[in-house]
């Protein structure tokens, strides 16, 4: 799980690290800091991939970001620093950084509206980027630090955290008017997803990485209902498969950190249908048209997102990142 792949990496490193919780969140660790681009590589790229003439203190956005169909975001923790990178699809190249109120990003999301949610672990907070900014628009606070975000069609958002629950915070508010909660989640909440529907799923544990669990929230209200999936060891996030399921009831795709799967369970099914094999995935996202799954993957940062075919599990291509990537979201393009 989470801290204790942080904590290795850090002791492998010799760096400190400092909780941010009792249940012993640690700030992120990860290869690269967004604020060297006075260090001019050959091409005039900075070692972050930023353009050397552009100062990242605040991020930085390319004009090619408006010319991509899509917008794709990956969390990174790094070792002086943690950001956002962003990439154009389908070219996958790197368009953008964000650093401006980032502090240990975890899970992303993406409205309906372009706009990107990013949980900081610390600090306790959700941060809000308007399509094509680097500075954040509108800041949630938590009383918990937060491992992953969702945002319904309706504008809701949804923040899972350590002190296992879910923060509801309707459209445009920096304060949850409830809380989601349940026993199998009781330890922590690692991954979270909304279905068309409004309904809310989330990974997480009963007990210290013990008791791992898919748990729906119907309508995003109530005390929710343990799905008793099969096949589970370290649960880190989850995705909805809104169009593929039979009378438009979803799939449920989980991504398992510890087994190194991805696995898709049909409705009402407890044992997964399909198992897309991923070296140690992290909170992934899939596109639009549900064909492509967007992996963050690889233990201690040594790889990068490798995007699957989907419900296939083919791999198409690896897009590189130096650092500790957490999560990905997919987002649409600021307008030319």
């Amino acid at each position: 799980m989470k801290t204790s792949r942080l904590s290795g990496v850090a002791c492998a490193l010799g760096i400190v690290v400092t909780a941010c919780s009792s249940n012993d969140a640690l700030t992120g660790v990860t290869i690269g800091s967004a604020d060297q681009s006075q260090e001019v590589m050959h091409n005039g790229i900075g070692p972050s991939g930023v353009p050397a003439n552009i100062s990242t203190v605040r991020g930085w956005m390319s004009p090619d970001a408006k010319k991509s169909e899509e917008l794709l975001y990956v969390s990174v923790q790094g070792l002086l620093n943690s950001f956002v990178d962003i990439f154009s699809v389908p070219q996958y190249s790197m368009v953008g950084q964000i650093t401006d109120g980032i502090y240990d990003p975890e899970g992303l999301a993406t409205d309906k509206k372009g706009n990107l949610y990013v949980s900081n672990l610390v600090g306790a907070y959700i941060t809000v980027y308007k399509p094509g900014t680097a500075s954040p628009s509108l800041t949630l606070r938590q009383t918990w630090s937060p491992l992953d975000v969702a945002v319904g069609d309706n504008g809701y958002v949804y923040a899972g955290d350590i002190g296992g629950g879910i923060d509801v915070y309707p459209p445009g508010a920096t304060s949850p008017i409830r809380r989601l909660t349940n026993a199998a989640l009781a330890n922590r909440v690692t991954g979270v997803a909304v279905s068309v529907s409004n309904s809310l799923y989330a990974t997480g544990f009963s007990g210290y990485y013990s008791g791992p669990a898919v748990v729906k929230f119907a309508n995003a209200r109530g005390s929710g209902t343990n799905l008793s999936l099969k096949g589970l060891k370290s649960p880190v996030g989850v995705i909805i498969d809104n169009n593929n399921g039979p009378r438009r009831r979803p799939h449920v795709i989980v991504t398992d950190y510890g087994l190194s799967e991805i696995l898709l369970y049909r409705p009402g099914q407890k044992s997964p249908a399909r198992i897309i094999m991923a070296p140690f995935p992290d909170r992934s996202t899939i596109n639009k048209s549900e064909n492509l799954i967007y992996v963050p993957e690889g233990k201690y940062g040594t790889y990068g997102v490798g995007v699957y075919d989907y419900p296939g599990g083919a791999l198409v291509t690896t897009i590189p990142i130096g650092g500790y990537h957490l999560g990905a979201a997919l987002g649409r393009a600021p307008a030319p």
